[in-house]
């Protein structure tokens, strides 16, 4: 086996992209990070070939951490250990990673056995496709999807927003100024979209987090905690599937806890289905 490595995100998607798109819905933060124009930070990009087949793809970004995809259905541990071999002798400091739930076990232990890290904590993370909405929920008259622009008015709305929702979240706990504008600038550069009515008030919100090729990625789904239970959840999410739909892309992609059994009711009664189960694995020194 060799190890191949990258200059630069062109390179390396001009050799693989075509291998990622086979199962864009796992790699859609792999994909998603190198298309996206507004990240400058430079990424460790490389691939592991045996014979000149394809056995490995791997990033490591400071916001990412590290992704692993294994193109075949089948690992050996022998890939896997020369694997963990590279990413020590490149010094990688990895304090997240990414690989899919059917490899994360033994890529987590050969990775404890032969670095100074220790786990924090394994998240199981399920990924939800949307090829159509399969049942929409009408919006009221007075009521719509809006995207959300840049001009001040809605930057001010939207970190309201989430000092609102860090409230809800954190038990009473306030968001700083600071950490609120910093989230609201990503939101609205991203794309962020909300559902209201013409008095202005806020029911929901989404960003689109990341693009792939054929699809997009939604995430920080929330309704306000004033209207749970009242059937915007449902609401929101069907409609702003369809407004994406309009905006070009094949399918919408989302993700969510394994355990979050409300969620995925409201996904799977719009029509999303479960197409990839991923190991978020988090460390320590």
């Amino acid at each position: 086996m060799e190890i191949i490595k990258y200059d630069n995100r062109e390179a390396f998607l001009n050799e693989n992209l075509e291998l990622l798109l086979k199962n864009e819905a796992e790699n859609e933060l792999f994909i998603g990070t190198l298309q996206d124009d507004t990240e400058q930070e430079n990424c460790v990009l490389a691939k592991i070939t045996d014979e000149k087949e394809t056995k490995v793809l791997f990033m490591n970004s400071e916001r990412e951490g590290l992704v692993i995809y294994f193109p075949e259905r089948k690992v050996n541990n022998k890939t896997v250990e020369f694997l963990i071999e590279n990413i020590i002798s490149m010094k990688l400091n990895i304090r997240q990673m990414l690989v899919s739930d059917k490899y994360g076990e033994k890529v987590l232990n050969e990775y404890l056995k032969k670095s100074n890290k220790k786990l924090v904590e394994k998240n199981c993370i399920d990924v939800y496709q949307l090829d159509e909405v399969k049942e929409k929920y009408l919006l009221d008259g007075t009521e719509g999807i809006v995207k959300v622009d840049s001009k001040e008015t809605n930057l001010n709305k939207l970190i309201k927003i989430i000092k609102n929702m860090y409230n809800d979240i954190y038990m009473g706990e306030k968001c700083p100024d600071d950490i609120a504008k910093k989230i609201a600038n990503i939101y609205l550069k991203r794309g962020t979209y909300i559902l209201t009515d013409e008095d202005e008030n806020i029911y929901s919100y989404a960003v689109k987090i990341r693009k792939q090729i054929n699809s997009c990625t939604i995430g920080a789904v929330i309704t306000l905690s004033a209207y749970l239970g009242k059937g915007y959840e449902k609401k929101f999410l069907s409609n702003l599937c369809e407004t994406l739909f309009n905006e070009g892309y094949k399918f919408i992609l989302l993700q969510t806890n394994r355990n979050n059994v409300t969620a995925k009711h409201i996904y799977s009664g719009i029509g999303f289905k479960k197409v990839a189960e991923l190991n978020s694995i988090y460390f320590y020194d």
